[in-house]
């Protein structure tokens, strides 16, 4: 569960609600692109123990997302609202940009992006070498996981 500041929460709460939507992407720290309410049309987000995925639709009538390569930037979606301290977010777990999808239908250019979690980019992932532990190796399937995982210590491993 995420902690809300007392003025997100007390703003989220009021009767009138200035909702707030961003999405940081980023690549290896280099090249950082943020786009905000005035870009972004929807977003689904679905998060379990085992998943995490989002679905960010993007303004593209500029046609300025039409050329940018932003598959395998890291994307962190964040909510928020407009309270008594200003703009406030609360931003969700950090996903990957597996696919872009730009289209156009009359008067409308839109840029669908398909953003996956850890669970569900090891998922995907295909061994391409066999692991065969020496016999004295007592290594847990949970540190095998931290070490392909690279220790990010999200919260799916903690079932373990």
């Amino acid at each position: 569960m995420r902690a809300l500041s007392a003025t997100l929460e007390a703003a989220q709460q009021g009767l009138s609600i200035a909702k707030l939507a961003k999405i940081v992407l980023t690549r290896a720290g280099q090249d950082t692109r943020t786009y905000g309410n005035d870009r972004i049309l929807s977003i689904k987000f679905s998060h379990s123990s085992w998943s995490q995925r989002a679905r960010v639709v993007l303004d593209n009538s500029d046609n300025a997302l039409t050329d940018l390569a932003l598959t395998a930037f890291k994307g962190v979606i964040s909510k928020g609202a407009t309270g008594t301290a200003g703009d406030e977010y609360s931003a969700q777990p950090e996903l990957w940009v597996f696919q872009k999808n730009c289209d156009s239908s009359p008067g409308n250019l839109t840029c669908a992006l398909e953003l996956i979690g850890i669970p569900d980019r090891m998922a995907l992932d295909k061994a391409d070498v066999d692991y065969k532990p020496d016999d004295d190796d007592t290594k847990t399937v949970k540190t095998l996981l931290r070490e392909i995982a690279g220790d990010t210590g999200v919260t799916f491993l903690a079932a373990f």
